[in-house]
């Protein structure tokens, strides 16, 4: 695909020389850290076992598998359980998911979106428990979304801000204590 093989090269460079910052196989040398690291580092350590190719190709299995749990935990947040149910369904046969993974090859991109729709539906939850646990798994979260994705915090905000305004126009939640969390 598009993008894939050069996923796969920064992957096979964690492999070969983790600590090394500089690549020299492609454009004369270029900085690794140009890229956000997490995909590229779970497929290369994965790529000592099982080769770089077949590691792609399960972490990119591992992702388009969790999209339609990650679709259903997220659209709870706005409606009921069929509803979500429908969605996470839908959401399993969307042509965007494979056209991305496949076509594109944008593994990252993806795994930072999967990040964030877990980490929206994690900060509602807080949002509304306020338990201290649950939002250090909100953080955790979206930390990986900052490792797997540049380009997938610029939706950040605008998501995590639906999500409040979700919830503050909520008549059974507290305001006060929704905005001091």
């Amino acid at each position: 695909s598009y993008d894939a093989y050069n996923h796969m090269l920064f992957a096979d460079h964690y492999r070969l020389d983790w600590w090394s910052l500089w690549e020299p196989r492609w454009y004369t040398g270029f900085t690794v850290l140009s890229y956000p690291p997490l995909v590229h580092q779970v497929i290369g350590v994965l790529g000592w076992v099982m080769g770089v190719d077949s590691a792609y190709a399960l972490i990119s299995w591992i992702v388009l598998s969790f999209y339609p749990l990650a679709i259903y935990t997220f659209s709870r947040i706005f409606v009921g359980r069929a509803a979500s149910s429908y969605a996470a369904l839908g959401g399993a046969f969307l042509p965007s998911l494979f056209l991305t993974a496949h076509v594109y090859g944008q593994l990252p991109t993806l795994t930072g979106a999967l990040f964030t729709l877990f980490g929206a539906a994690v900060t509602a939850k807080f949002l509304r428990n306020g338990k201290r646990l649950t939002g250090l798994l909100a953080i955790f979260l979206f930390a990986n979304v900052m490792a797997a994705h540049h380009a997938t915090l610029l939706f950040l905000p605008w998501l995590l801000g639906a999500v409040f305004l979700h919830l503050f126009l909520d008549r059974r939640l507290a305001k006060r204590q929704l905005i001091l969390r």
